[in-house]
């Protein structure tokens, strides 16, 4: 069971039913649910490291966090565990100490708080337990199914049993799913501390300052070690205790493991902390006695070579650069032909060797270049080149004599260089003809004709009907598109306004004969005019139709005091056909 499709596929034989199969992944789910509630190992441990600036407080977690094992601060060289306290201890702590050490830590929502705020900026390691990844058809593998598959089995079959509501095979499955939790808990804790006895280092003086190792093995039998050397006189032991309300409720603060000594340190703020010896064992567990054995190893920092080599067969894939300071490098870049090239847009800028043409090419653009071969350029002076001139030019030479200087000139194109036009006005250019090389090859000139005749103003008007005093209709007078506009003429006393287009005139209506239009109301002109007078424009006024009509939309207010049929009567000149 080494990926999701065959973990399936043994859910499957084992329940023997063929109606479950949309059901199988969420069983799968349900269980790396409760593997990522239960499991606290080694396997599912990460490390993150989150830059600290000098005096910030609070750090955010790993959105994938679960638990968390160990954090530490790092400053160069020097690395340091913090001591986990709970929100009330932090809180306690900050009520009665001042202090600028950088110690202690808690959780607050999602964020990792700080007791002391660092002096200056450094790096905090977080190592921490991430959770069972989720197995899904694009990512149909994880480190807990690689070892662990019989865990997944016997989860996802306690789940499909209980939802088939069958309790006692139901019950089967979840005691050997249960108990395979525990063995891969062991497991881990053997990975982690190995099968040597616990040591615990004594933090109270007997008096006589004794500091030598105790054991704390469970096993009959055994004799007694040798009692340890005499050490320095052990410190002044706490004070008792000073009642009901004396005690602070702190006691233990925390514990740390250091994996470089395998010493694990218990720390309290009673003075009773102490610290365990070398817990790695010697090698006699059931953990892994080569690194052969782990098949998801994974660095937590950088691999020194101690100038030593990494030698074998296998591929190396890693994102990022290759760097190296000195030469001598040995890197074949075979293939046996271009098929097997890998693509080149995801590899931008490499190089490659095809065996079969004997060619390098370079990825660029998506595509493989080829890369001219020695043979291909040649080497030396160029002794003869023979030139050719094409059409249009004149010069051709063969160089082999050793003049490698020619000079390539246009031929002649039928038309000499000269002036064409005038500058008076009496000659114009009528034909240029161009042939397929861009030169031309003629000129067409003629006489510049007499202008023709300009445009006459005209006169259009239009008239109301009889209309009461003070009442405004709408007429619509023939114009011109575009056109100039020299005078508005009434046989009555009126208001005339005239417009671009009939619905500027509709927007226009509620306007008082005492305000002005907006500039972009769609007004061309209005006046205001007394009985047969004509109102003339200087400088005339230019207007148009909108919709490049010759229907010229006017409003008509009669002022005349008494009802009339109003005539209104405009002098335009055309200016747009």
């Amino acid at each position: 069971m080494q990926n999701y499709g065959t973990l399936k596929s043994f859910i499957a034989d084992f329940l023997a039913r063929d109606d479950l199969t949309s059901q199988i992944g969420t069983f799968i789910t349900l269980t790396e649910q409760r593997m990522s509630r239960e499991l606290d190992i080694a396997l599912l441990e990460r490390v993150a490291r989150a830059s600290v600036a000098q005096g910030q407080q609070f750090v955010s977690l790993p959105t994938d966090l679960r638990s968390i094992r160990e954090v530490a601060y790092v400053d160069g060289d020097t690395r340091r565990a913090l001591y986990y306290l709970s929100p009330a201890q932090l809180d306690e702590r900050k009520r009665s100490t001042t202090t600028s050490e950088l110690a202690y830590y808690s959780i607050t929502a999602n964020d990792l708080e700080l007791l002391a705020t660092p002096g200056k900026a450094l790096t905090l390691e977080i190592v921490y337990n991430e959770g069972v990844a989720a197995l899904t058809d694009s990512e149909p593998t994880n480190t807990v199914l690689a070892r662990h598959g019989d865990c997944y089995l016997q989860g996802a079959l306690h789940q499909a049993f209980a939802f088939l509501q069958d309790e006692q095979r139901a019950q089967y499955h979840d005691a050997l799913f249960t108990r395979a939790l525990a063995e891969i808990k062991k497991d881990s804790d053997r990975q982690r501390f190995g099968t040597a006895d616990l040591q615990i280092r004594r933090g109270i003086s007997d008096g006589g300052g004794s500091t030598g190792l105790v054991s704390t093995s469970s096993s009959t039998g055994g004799t007694t070690g040798a009692t340890g050397p005499q050490g320095p006189a052990g410190p002044q032991g706490p004070a008792g205790p000073a009642g009901a309300d004396g005690a602070d409720g702190l006691g233990w603060t925390g514990g740390s493991y250091d994996a470089g000594t395998g010493v694990v340190t218990f720390t309290s703020d009673d003075g009773l902390g102490f610290s365990t010896g070398d817990l790695r064992g010697s090698g006699s567990g059931s953990g892994i006695s080569n690194v052969v054995e782990d098949t998801t190893p994974q660095l937590g920092g950088n691999l020194d070579l101690n100038s030593n080599d990494i030698t074998g067969t296998g591929d190396i894939d890693l994102t990022g650069t290759i760097t190296a300071t000195s030469g001598g490098s040995v890197i074949p870049f075979y293939f046996a032909n271009q098929a097997a090239f890998p693509n080149a847009t995801t590899y931008h800028g490499a190089i490659a060797h095809s065996h079969a043409d004997g060619t390098m090419y370079f990825a660029h653009g998506g595509a493989w270049e080829r890369l001219a071969k020695y043979s291909e350029i040649g080497s030396g002076d160029i002794t003869a080149v023979n030139i050719t001139a094409g059409t249009g030019l004149t010069g051709s030479q063969n160089t082999a004599s050793g003049d490698h200087n020619q000079t390539l000139a246009l031929a002649t194109a039928g038309i000499g260089s000269g002036t064409y036009g005038s500058t008076s006005n009496t000659t114009k250019i009528d034909t240029i003809t161009v042939d397929a090389y861009g030169r031309v090859t003629a000129v067409a000139t003629g006489a510049v004709s007499s202008g023709g005749s300009q445009a006459s103003r005209s006169s259009a008007s239009g008239s109301t009907g009889t209309i009461n005093n003070n009442q405004t209709t709408n007429i619509t007078i023939t114009g011109f598109k575009g056109y100039g506009l020299y005078s508005i003429q009434t046989s009555h006393a009126a208001w005339v306004r005239l417009y671009v287009d009939t619905s500027s005139r509709t927007s226009d209506a509620t306007r008082l004969q005492s305000v002005d239009p907006a500039p972009d109301a769609g007004v061309v002109a209005e006046t205001i005019t007394a009985t047969g007078t004509t109102v003339n424009f200087g400088p005339a006024v230019m207007g148009y139709t909108s919709n490049a009509s010759t229907s010229l939309p006017l409003a008509v207010t009669n002022l005349s005091g008494s009802s009339a049929n109003i005539t209104v009567t405009l002098s335009l000149l055309q200016l747009e056909a």
